[in-house]
């Protein structure tokens, strides 16, 4: 009896091999991926963030017939060595709403703002703009966006100001320039 029991064991192992190898070197290719032959793997990186300059972005910002409006405060994000930005940010009063104009290579956004807005006017007709300002200054610039450490450099136009944010780790550098005359200040 027990010869026959160790039989049992041994047969019904023997099966349960065969079942499990079998699964592994099966010729059926119905289980296949379902993607086509030659497709291969596809390039997912991101493509290089568009530069936008800030008459660019003043031009869409005047597509937007949400005239008459009041620019009171300018920032350009991610600033490249020419002046050019990534993202255009136009604090915008008309009558008595606040709004914040946003433009990037995704689009147009407008949020509205409830909060504070710098009280002078910016009159960019009257203004150097950034490209003009960064061509002027190119030798106090340059250094920082040649340096390599810096993460982020942000310009900010307040109250007839350039302001210019260069950010490494948790040090920050800002200089600043005279809207009008691109005349170095201090900050």
């Amino acid at each position: 009896m027990a010869f026959f029991v160790r039989l049992n064991f041994l047969f019904i192992g023997f099966i349960f091999l065969t079942v499990c190898i079998s699964g592994c070197i099966t010729n059926n290719f119905e289980s296949a991926p379902s993607s086509p032959i030659g497709e291969g793997f596809k390039d997912v990186t991101t493509k290089p963030l568009h530069s936008i300059s800030m008459n660019e972005a003043i031009s869409e910002l005047n597509s937007t017939q949400m005239e008459p409006y009041y620019i009171h405060f300018i920032r350009g994000e991610n600033i490249d060595s020419n002046g050019l930005a990534q993202r255009w940010v136009f604090g915008i009063k008309q009558k008595t709403i606040n709004n914040f104009f946003i433009y990037d290579a995704s689009g147009i956004s407008i949020i509205s703002w409830k909060s504070w807005m710098p009280v002078n006017e910016i009159f960019v007709n009257e203004i150097l703009t950034p490209d003009d300002l960064f061509k002027m200054h190119s030798s106090k610039l340059l250094p920082y966006f040649e340096n390599g450490n810096i993460s982020h450099t942000q310009l900010e136009i307040i109250d007839k100001e350039y302001h210019i944010i260069f950010e490494s780790g948790e040090s920050q550098v800002t200089l600043c320039f005279d809207s009008q005359t691109g005349t170095p200040k201090n900050c």
